[in-house]
Order: structure tokens, then C-alpha cells, then sequence
């Protein structure tokens, strides 16, 4: 989801025929490409998930064993990563090369012992919020109280939403999206999906409309500094939250280790 503190998260996919000419010829357009972004005001990423990067620039065969290792080896890394490039989409290029590729990727997904482990990372994140239905916030300065409604919030049904599409080779990506075509699959209750969508359109809505007054955007939301009905709100998009990480567990994390 874009926003107005969004870096850049790119990679690369080559075909398999393409020698060491070509890919150096990749290598100055991903550079290239990257800095353009960046000059044009999409940072650079700071943990350099960008095809840049040479890691994030292979040919199909060195993807597709990658992808292989992290749902095999689901160690945290790997976790972080499938977090990453497990929402995929295609900007540029040959639509045959990546249909190829996108298919496997949905495939390798399905792994139990994955999804397990992704589920049981995502049950485990903290939402904000406490006893008697008060936010958990943490000081920054003197005297305000944030949290961090990314990290805390947006990014957590995005990971619950992820696992469910995944497990059913729902293959697009975006969280609306996915959470569209899950409301009409059998494995996910219908108002349950709506729910979520509802949360994190309000999430969002919320974030851009807190971005939107700031010289550099950031994420830290102050409750104290919201209206009464938007504090409503957003406490019952946690519990939402909440309640959907228990759900998850429940369905995926026996298999977890």
C-alpha cells in the first residue's frame, strides 16, 4: 500500500537464456531506474530490496530456488522476505516470462510447514491496545503519546490477509484485492473479509489524512489528537485485528516450529 513516506520495494526477473552481456546490460538499467525513482521523490530502500541489488536480479531458475528455499527453510529471514516478495505484480515486460514465474511462486506457497510459521509470526505482533479497551502507546518527545499505525495495524492485516490468499493460490496481490475474492471463497467467512477490508480502508484513510499535514511523513498516530468517533473506530479496527489473529492461528500455526 502507497503512501507519502512509501520507498521503493523492486526486483528483477530475467529469462533463463540470458548470458553475462545481458545482464550487465539489467544491471545498469536497474540502477538506472532506481536512482530515476529516487530523483523523482520514491526513496531508495533502506534495506535494499531493490534490482539494484544483484540479489534481487536473477534469472527465472535462481528466483524460483530462492522462492523454493524460503518456504522449505521457513527460518525468520526467510519469513521476512516471503513477507516482501510474496506480493508480486508486474510493472514492465514480458507477460509470458512472468505468468511463468507467478504460477510456480502461488505453488511453492501452499507449503504447510510455511504457511504455519508465517501464521504463527503474524498471530505473535502486538496490536495497541490493552485492559479495558485503552490504547498501548508509547512516548516520543515530552508529553505525546503514538502509536504506529503500520506497523501496529495496516501491516498486520496485511500479513493475515496474505496467508489466507496464499493458502488458496489467490494470485493477486494487493490486500483489497485479495480480500474481495476471498469474501466469495468458501474457506474464509464472507462478513469476516468485509470486516477487514472496512478496518483497513479506515487504517489507511486514517494514515494519509495524518501524512497529509506533515513536512516528512511518518506513521506515528496520536489517539489523544483524534476526534471521539475516529478513537471508536479505530479501537474497533484492533479488536478486528485481534480477532483475526486468533482466527489464523487456529487455522494454520499447529504445524509451526
Amino acid at each position: 500500500d502507497q503512501s507519502l513516506s512509501s520507498d521503493q520495494d523492486n526486483g528483477l526477473l530475467v529469462d533463463d537464456s540470458a548470458d553475462d552481456s545481458a545482464m550487465q546490460w539489467f544491471a545498469n538499467m536497474a540502477d538506472f531506474v532506481c536512482q530515476g525513482l529516487a530523483a523523482c521523490g520514491l526513496s531508495l530502500c533502506k534495506g535494499n530490496i531493490m534490482a539494484s541489488n544483484p540479489e534481487l536480479r536473477l534469472p527465472l531458475r535462481a528466483w524460483l530456488k530462492k522462492f523454493q528455499h524460503w518456504t522449505l527453510e521457513p527460518e525468520p529471514q526467510a519469513l521476512l522476505r516471503s513477507n516482501i516478495f510474496f506480493d508480486r505484480r508486474m510493472l514492465y515486460g514480458d507477460k509470458r516470462l512472468f505468468e511463468q514465474f507467478d504460477k510456480q511462486i502461488a505453488h511453492l506457497a501452499t507449503n504447510q510447514i510455511f504457511l504455519a510459521n508465517l501464521a504463527a509470526n503474524a498471530a505473535d505482533l502486538a496490536v495497541p491496545i490493552g485492559l479495558f479497551n485503552r490504547f498501548r502507546t508509547h512516548r516520543i518527545g515530552e508529553h505525546r503519546e503514538v502509536l504506529d499505525i503500520k506497523k501496529s495495524a495496516i501491516a498486520i492485516i496485511n500479513d493475515i490477509v496474505r496467508i489466507h490468499a496464499l493458502h488458496n493460490e489467490i494470485r493477486p496481490c494487493s490486500t483489497p484485492q485479495r480480500l474481495q475474492v476471498l469474501a466469495d471463497n468458501p474457506a474464509m467467512n464472507n462478513k469476516d473479509c468485509l470486516d477487514l477490508l472496512a478496518a483497513w480502508r479506515f487504517l489507511v484513510q486514517l494514515r494519509l489524512q495524518h501524512q497529509l499535514g506533515q513536512a516528512e511523513p511518518d506513521n506515528l498516530i496520536a489517539p489523544d489528537a483524534l476526534d471521539s468517533l475516529a478513537r471508536r473506530q479505530l479501537k474497533t479496527a484492533f479488536r478486528l485485528i485481534k480477532d483475526a489473529q486468533e482466527g489464523l492461528a487456529l487455522k494454520f500455526s499447529r504445524g509451526a516450529f
